[in-house]
């Protein structure tokens, strides 16, 4: 595994045009397994993510375009020399400055569509591998759901505990002694959606028949017996 000599930041902001870029699931399982691996192939990281190498090439060239990967030294190897790249910076963070509500909101939206992409995609290559395991003190896996009644403090401590799962993550990158794992989590305010009638249309009406006049029917009564 090749080395950079260069330091990497720890951090770098993305116009809202580039973060719409690289939450796509297979890009975001890119930069992921390329912050566990360090420096790699693209050999190396289809055999992280479980994709076809060829599959990578156009998302790398995109990643490259926007500045999320750079390329390194080549690394020589006995027949041939190998492609090397690395992140740009260790962790990426949109920039919403200038943003108004509505794009900040859909950004957050795609966001969550792709890292929910990416789990599904992980647990079905793990259940078609048949790697999934419960019971016995074999358990690999967790599913976690829960709805909260939240402070705004405790929403904080809950940001913070996710981050120090983030920072474990970055400490051990690429150990041979530690199978890979794919970590996702969210937190999320509900909202209830107000029901609204479609366009061009009023509510539906419950019809109900007029009420009968007692006068009317006593009269109408009185005529029937006189028949």
């Amino acid at each position: 595994m090749a080395t950079s000599a260069k330091t990497t930041p720890p951090c770098r902001w993305l116009s809202l045009a580039h973060w719409r870029l690289i939450v796509a699931p297979a890009r975001l399982d890119i930069v992921e397994a390329m912050r566990s691996l360090g420096p790699s192939s693209i050999k190396e990281v289809a055999a992280a993510v479980g994709r076809p190498a060829t599959s990578l090439y156009p998302h790398f060239k995109l990643l490259m375009r926007i500045g999320v990967v750079v390329e390194e030294a080549p690394r020589r190897l006995a027949k041939h020399v190998e492609r090397v790249f690395r992140l740009a910076a260790d962790d990426f963070v949109p920039d919403f400055n200038g943003e108004d509500r509505k794009a900040v909101n859909k950004a957050a939206l795609m966001t969550a569509r792709g890292i929910f992409n990416s789990a599904q995609h992980a647990f079905r290559r793990a259940a078609k591998a048949q790697v999934l395991q419960a019971g016995g003190g074999t358990l690999n896996h967790g599913l976690v759901h829960e709805l909260l009644w939240l402070s705004p403090s405790e929403f904080v401590e809950v940001l913070q505990k996710l981050r120090e799962i983030k920072a474990l993550s970055s400490r051990r990158k690429n150990p041979h002694d530690r199978q890979m794992h794919l970590l996702v989590a969210s937190v999320v305010p509900l909202a209830r959606e107000k029901s609204k009638a479609p366009p061009g249309k009023q509510p539906r009406r419950t019809s109900r028949r007029p009420t009968a006049d007692p006068a009317k029917f006593v009269q109408s009564s009185r005529k029937a017996k006189d028949l």
